[in-house]
């Protein structure tokens, strides 16, 4: 297309599969935008890796969706300003690197059944995070979510921290993600033994809580359950003693 941009548009309804790797090329181009346009409901199935070869903006109304039971990997910055939803019989979707969707006031992103890691990436939003009942969100521990509007997390929803994986031991903030103070269902679940994931400020666990492995250090700040939360320790939790 010569310097012109790269202009796709799926038709209404219909759904575009891809099964292997999805890569995005603009390199042919001098444009930086690539538009991929989806009126009246059409998207992108993507069952395998999802990636861009040069830095390009995606623009256009296209959903971009997780399906199938492969591990995914996103490695690329931003998407079409479309919403997103991770909806998998199987695998995790994993960030290569730091994600982007404020390319429209209502884009969001929906994690309805299976797992997101964020694998010590950012993850910008303008819209909604949402995670279903089946929706797992994974991170290392220093992770920020920066959204300026809503994060919706289902009662059987649940956040896992897993640390970093390097074989030291290091210490992790436990911050509230679904909010300021609370979580629904944690699990400290650490790829290092050893890893602590402290606590910075009092906080609450409307769901259950689960270590499996792994230090969980209160820190000297209070931890509410509620009466229905079942706490199950498989390695350690640390108190100073006057939580």
């Amino acid at each position: 297309n010569g310097g012109s941009a790269k202009n796709f548009t799926i038709s209404s309804t219909s759904i575009l599969t891809a099964s292997g790797t999805l890569i995005f090329d603009n390199s042919n181009n001098t444009a930086s935008t690539m538009t991929i346009n989806a009126p009246a409901g059409g998207s992108i199935a993507a069952q395998g890796n999802v990636t861009s070869t040069n830095a390009l903006t995606r623009t256009g109304t296209a959903l971009i969706n997780f399906t199938g039971g492969n591990d995914q990997l996103i490695d690329m910055v931003n998407f079409t300003a479309g919403s997103s939803t991770i909806n998998k019989t199987g695998g995790i979707v994993t960030l290569a690197r730091y994600l982007d969707l404020n390319n429209a006031a209502t884009q969001s992103l929906t994690v309805a059944t299976g797992t997101l890691n964020l694998n010590g990436n950012n993850l910008s939003l303008r819209s909604i995070l949402t995670l279903n009942n089946n929706g797992i969100l994974q991170l290392q521990g220093l992770e920020l979510i920066n959204s300026t509007s809503t994060r919706t997390f289902n009662p059987s929803s649940t956040i896992v921290f897993i640390g970093d994986g390097d074989d030291t031991a290091d210490t992790f903030p436990v911050t509230a993600v679904a909010s300021s103070t609370s979580f629904r269902n944690l699990t400290i679940s650490s790829t290092d033994a050893l890893d602590v994931f402290q606590a910075t400020s009092t906080f609450s666990i409307l769901g259950d809580l689960r270590i499996t492995q792994g230090i969980l250090d209160l820190n000297g700040n209070n931890l509410t359950l509620t009466s229905t939360s079942t706490f199950t320790n498989r390695d350690t939790l640390r108190l100073q003693g006057g939580e």
